[in-house]
């Protein structure tokens, strides 16, 4: 892709942004960009360069001629992609030519705010589980239409409705127009950096979209895990499930039932020799996963291993190795990072409302027997902290940015003989920045306990109640005293799960960023080793991969 961006103007930090975009498309398109500081910069010389133009320019005393009007309009028709972002509708506007390419012309805006973005059709490329009503900090274009642009997405002020992404085919060529983008706020926002970088891959139309077959290597019965992720699967724009292999022919045709069209195997060979498998997600035992893992790699196949990703660091970095020696994806079911206690977590430290963090705990414990299962014997599992602690230890080192310093664990054996997996685990970690976090998990714990994750820091903390389904930040000001306290309501479980593997069709479709990256995956492996390691000499062990 060759991208002509026009720059330039006020009220906007166009010297910041432009250069940001160019880094983006350069690395998550591989994109050559030309950035011309202002409308002078369209020339016949410029645009028969360029695959795309993008507006990125309040034009109120730049000009746009009549001749380079029509020029951007024969290079639309012709099959160029023309994109707007934010004050392209307000440049230019005395050019009837260009108005009429955007589609939106702006009349006013109100002040800089909180706003909710509603995603009016959620099946288009562009928009495709972008969430409904998510909230961004922007300044909010009140635009007039020219022609009739198909309006994606829009934001309700008062009684009025006003567009916030439109699109519109012209000729042979494509015009996106998204109206956020004020100021940095807005461009780091997670949802706007998609809908941008969507919307130019839409205008550009270097993306006819293929769709990526899907795999299943191990459908279940238990626990319903063949389904799970075919759901998801189902639901990503840009996935599709067509093959499922077990070893047991009984499984997969129990998964056929739901879906029919999929190609059924017993053999994992000839499961990996099927063409229309693009990537093989692996649903087995915990003990099979490094084995599987290098086997698909090996066919060529991307792969999404569940969670625990391995049993020890030498297999995840074997793994990584490969997988780049391949030149093929691969990532872990941390599905868990979209759970509302996380992310709700994440946000109120990140946004350094309770300060610096210097202790975090997450506890999740009952007195309850282990099924028999694989959740019971550690030759399987691998023990206790490769369950639930998978999960837990990567919440805990993505909210402590720093490197972990030591491990010191302690395990326990207390009732469930003919279980070989461990009854309790408790493990604290001392990170380089002086934090500690604590992991609390048991199948014998008769206690009372009132939260399930807890965030301290300078300035209060963030506590979340698995009894109540809800977090409270309380804050306290430089005196001691407390200042505010406020609810945030938990959401239904798993309902953000899908944005896994939509963020898998994005990555392998579009080049956007791997969510869960290997490497991620790994520190969390480490950190389980250097637990047990600890447990078991009784003293405090540096992780492998800090």
């Amino acid at each position: 892709m060759k991208a002509l961006i026009v720059t330039g103007g006020g009220w906007h930090p166009f010297e910041k942004t432009s250069p940001m975009l160019a880094d983006w498309l350069k690395e998550r398109r591989a994109a050559e960009s030309k950035i011309v500081e202002s409308a002078e910069g369209i020339t016949a010389e410029n645009l028969q360069w360029a695959d795309v133009v993008i507006v990125n320019h309040q034009g109120a005393q730049d000009k746009l001629t009549d001749q380079q009007g029509n020029m951007l309009e024969d290079f639309v028709k012709a099959g160029g992609g023309l994109v707007g972002i934010h004050s392209a509708a307000d440049s230019f506007r005395e050019n009837e030519t260009y108005m009429n390419l955007i589609g939106c012309e702006f009349v006013k805006h109100d002040p800089m705010g909180q706003v909710r973005i509603n995603i009016n059709e959620p099946t288009h490329q562009i928009t495709a589980y972008t969430p409904d009503g998510f909230s961004i900090f922007d300044e909010i274009y009140q635009c007039k239409i020219h022609g009739e642009p198909k309006i994606l997405a829009s934001v309700k002020w008062g009684e009025k409705v006003f567009p916030m992404v439109a699109i519109n085919e012209i000729g042979k060529g494509r015009v996106f127009y998204l109206a956020l983008g004020h100021d940095e706020r807005a461009w780091s926002d997670e949802n706007f950096r998609t809908l941008l970088m969507r919307g130019i891959d839409w205008a550009y139309k270097g993306n006819v979209r293929k769709t990526i077959g899907c795999g299943l290597l191990g459908v279940g019965p238990r626990y319903n895990m063949g389904q799970h992720h075919a759901r998801h699967i189902t639901n990503a724009f840009g996935l599709e499930v067509v093959a499922a292999c077990d070893l047991r022919e009984e499984n997969v045709n129990k998964f056929k039932e739901d879906y029919p069209q999929v190609k059924g195997y017993t053999d994992a060979d000839k499961f990996l020799a099927d063409s229309k498998v693009d990537l093989v997600t692996i649903i087995v035992p915990h003990n099979v996963h490094f084995e599987l893992a290098k086997k698909c790699l090996q066919a060529g196949k991307n792969v999404i291993v569940e969670k625990p990703f391995v049993l020890s660091s030498e297999q995840a970095t074997e793994l990584i190795e490969l997988a780049e020696k391949q030149n093929v994806m691969l990532s872990v079911y941390q599905n868990r990072r979209w759970d509302w206690e996380y992310l709700r977590t994440k946000s109120v430290v990140d946004s350094g409302e309770i300060g610096n963090v210097y202790y975090m705990r997450i506890n999740i414990a009952n007195y309850r027997m282990p099924g028999d299962e694989w959740r019971s014997y550690k030759e399987i599992s691998g023990g206790m902290l490769y369950d639930w602690g998978a999960h837990h230890f990567d919440w805990i080192l993505n909210v402590i940015d720093a490197e972990m310093e030591a491990v010191f664990a302690a395990t326990h054996k207390v009732r469930w003989g003919w279980c070989t997996n461990e009854d309790n685990a408790t493990v604290m970690v001392k990170f380089a920045n002086g934090a500690i976090a604590e992991y609390h998990t048991s199948n014998v714990f008769a206690g009372e306990w009132d939260f399930y994750v807890l965030a301290a820091g300078s300035k209060g903390a963030i506590k979340i109640s698995k009894m109540d389904s809800e977090a409270r930040v309380i804050k306290y000001d430089a005196d001691g005293q407390k200042i505010a306290e406020r609810i945030i309501p938990g959401v239904e479980h798993g309902k953000y799960h899908y944005r896994y593997y939509q963020n898998i069709a994005d990555h392998l479709l579009f080049s956007e960023p791997l969510a869960i990256k290997p490497q991620q995956s790994r520190r969390a492996i480490a950190l389980i080793e250097a637990a047990y390691e600890s447990a078991n000499s009784n003293q405090a062990v540096k992780p492998k991969f800090v």
